[in-house]
């Protein structure tokens, strides 16, 4: 809590001189002076606090609402409490010093009127004087006060409330702004009247107010500023995310295919050319058809296991993914068909459980064969029945059949928004594949390189030393528990743990036990091995610590980071400017930048220079101007560098003194904060 109380120490003797009374009154002024600016002071401390306050309300809500139950969630609901909590005891403390300050006022002016009335009184006695009535009151200033405190009291009601509604109406930046206004300008007031009623209460007011655009103004740049590196951050670790993700699924996709290489290689007989041929197909077909790379891949074992030919694959395929299309099949139903017409095209006959198979799923099998043998469809199921059907003749039957029916089913799929996506799912593949392909071929490298170093001499020596190590770690273990034992046992016979046992106090006999295990660790820690095990760990961190010390590109990286997500708005403002003036700097070398064709669409757009430039860098430099701004010819340019311009610039700063040389400077660093304030305002 902010210390504003002010002690007030008077020592008031009767015999004490006029001129001692007055010095200790003005005294006592300055110290109203003082509490005065604490008060003000504390109130704007508070309307700040309540802005802090109801954000991190917001945020409390947020992480309600988003809450899922995840560890990351349980931190920032957690956090969102706590930040709820702090907020609102800084809230009570500084709302209870300005209590304090207002009584310490109000004592302060009571100790003002008690001295005056005090030597009035005494000079009164001391002359004579009979009428009491004579004596001057001073109860005024009490009475200002008092209309202050109502005034900022009102004030802070008025300032949360308006706030409410405004922010309710508008949106919290406009809510923020007039309240920071109403809040200010009824401080202001409060403090004007208790300087002068009437005309320091109105001026006050005024002063108050603008005081209160600037901080409101100052609030919203800070939560667009809040809100811009938030952006900047989420985006950047959204896209590294990606990345990464793309990365991880495309290795596992690359790999894949590496494997689907060598198993359709085996499957070709080791013709690994035609294996990469055939592959190449499946791609081509997965990426203009609603299905996936693996499906056709798994489709296309079936066939090939159960004796189809490379060249009628992609056909049969394709008849397959026309007929699941038209009837709404999954992978699952258009794998089983392949199943059935691979095992009618080993075998020898076709038999009614594979044709029931097609059946069940939509294919009118029996039907297509019937319409080829010229007979209804129940003297067809006799000649399946009596193996009359050739199995190879019978799948070509029914792929016909299956052709007629269904063809084109795939391509007008494929154009629905369930088929596009598909087909983009099957494209977005192909792109995080050639990542993982990169990924995979290089890594690869390292791998065997690692490989190589285990297997070497270097990685004999290394399981040696694991095992050494392994070995102490157990020797810890077993001394760890040794210890424990031995305690333990001490325990059992010690006298108090024998009346305990005689006695059949367990719960006095469970803590003898817990006692003892505390204690043989104690005397593990206390042990050789244990110290060994210390100085190691000692050891390790010193050397981390002074090898880390060394280099900071060691450890800065985090830092580097998060020191370029606390940037905001302006650093992008500033990386304008720097672009704007056409050079780029990397480390010590600054090359600059070509000029744009003058058609270009950058040079329509013009560069950024909403604090201008002090020189154009090149000719057919792109700029974009606004309306009364100027621009200079490069004659008029060089007049102005050398001091020879016509025109004269003259500043008039009222009755300003300059008194020495360090006023000069005083003076421009408080011209320089009060464009960055109205520069705060404007946005």
């Amino acid at each position: 809590m902010p210390d504003v109380s002010i002690g007030v120490s008077i020592r008031n003797n009767a015999s004490r001189s006029l001129e001692e009374i007055e010095n200790d009154v003005r005294m006592l002024e300055d110290d109203m002076q003082l509490l005065g600016r604490s008060i003000e002071t504390l109130n704007r401390k508070k309307i700040n606090i309540k802005i802090e306050l109801d954000q991190a309300r917001k945020e409390l809500s947020d992480a309600k609402k988003n809450f899922d139950g995840s560890a990351e969630a349980i931190q920032r609901l957690q956090n969102a409490y706590l930040n709820v909590d702090n907020i609102t005891g800084e809230l009570r403390s500084v709302s209870q010093a300005a209590r304090e300050a207002e009584r310490d006022l109000i004592s302060v002016d009571s100790e003002i009127s008690r001295v005056r009335n005090g030597n009035s009184i005494e000079s009164a006695v001391s002359s004579g004087t009979n009428n009491i009535e004579d004596v001057p009151s001073n109860n005024s200033l009490i009475s200002r006060l008092g209309e202050a405190g109502a005034l900022a009291y009102a004030g802070d009601i008025l300032s949360n409330t308006s706030q409410t509604l405004v922010s309710s109406a508008y949106g919290s930046n406009a809510g923020n702004m007039f309240g920071s206004v109403v809040s200010g300008a009824t401080s202001g007031a409060a403090i004007g009247s208790m300087i002068a009623p009437g005309v320091g209460t109105a001026v006050g007011a005024g002063l108050g107010a603008i005081g209160g655009v600037v901080t409101g103004a100052t609030q919203i740049y800070e939560e667009k500023d809040d809100a811009f590196k938030d952006y900047v951050q989420t985006q950047t670790e959204n896209q590294l995310s990606a990345q990464e993700e793309s990365l991880t699924s495309g290795s596992s996709i690359a790999a894949q295919r590496e494997k689907d290489l060598i198993s359709f290689t085996t499957l070709f007989q080791g013709n690994k050319d035609l294996a990469q041929n055939y592959l190449n197909d499946v791609k081509n077909l997965s990426n203009s058809t609603p299905f996936l790379y693996d499906d056709l891949t798994s489709m296309s074992k079936i066939l090939k296991t159960y004796g189809f030919q490379v060249g009628n694959m992609i056909p049969t395929l394709t008849k397959i993914g026309d007929a699941g299309a038209a009837l709404g099949m999954g992978t699952d139903d258009m794998g089983n068909i392949a199943t059935s017409l691979g095992r009618m095209y080993m075998g020898g006959n076709a038999t009614r459980e594979d044709l029931d198979i097609l059946n069940d799923r939509g294919i009118n099998a029996v039907q297509y064969l019937a319409d080829a043998y010229g007979t209804d469809y129940g003297s067809m199921l006799e000649k399946i029945s009596d193996g009359e059907v050739l199995g190879r003749q019978a799948v070509e039957i029914i792929l016909n059949g299956m052709a007629d029916a269904f063809s084109g089913a795939m391509a007008n799929q494929s154009l629905t928004f369930e088929g596009l996506s598909s087909t983009l799912e099957g494209w977005q593949q192909e792109m995080d594949a050639a990542m993982g392909q990169g990924f995979n071929d290089i890594r690869k490298q390292g791998l065997q390189a690692e490989i190589d170093y285990l297997s070497s001499d270097s990685g004999q020596m290394m399981q040696e030393a694991n095992y050494a190590i392994g070995a102490w770690k157990a020797e810890l273990e077993n001394s760890k528990e040794e210890f424990i034992r031995t305690a333990m046992d001490t325990m059992m016979q010690s006298e108090e743990y024998q009346n305990a046992e005689a006695n059949g106090d367990a719960a006095e006999m469970g803590r003898l036990l817990m006692e003892a295990k505390v204690q043989g660790m104690n005397e593990y820690n206390a042990s050789e091995g244990a110290q060994l095990a210390l100085e190691s760990e000692l050891s390790l961190i010193g050397s981390i610590r002074q090898n880390a010390s060394l280099n900071q590109q060691y450890w800065n990286a985090g830092y580097l980071v998060g020191l370029e997500y606390s940037k905001g708005r302006a650093a992008g403002m500033k990386d304008d400017l720097i672009a704007s003036a056409g050079t780029t700097t990397t480390g010590t070398t600054t090359t600059s930048n070509p000029p744009l064709p003058p058609n270009s669409n950058a040079a329509m757009s013009g560069a950024g220079a909403a604090f201008g430039i002090n020189r154009v860098p090149y000719d057919d430099y792109p700029v974009r101007l606004h309306q009364g701004e100027r621009v200079l010819t490069a004659n008029q340019a060089r007049q102005m560098d050398n001091g020879s311009s016509a025109a004269n610039i003259t500043i008039h700063m009222g009755s300003v003194t300059i008194r020495e040389d360090a006023d000069i400077d005083r003076i421009a660093a408080a011209l320089v904060e009060n464009l960055k304030i109205a520069k705060a305002v404007q946005k």
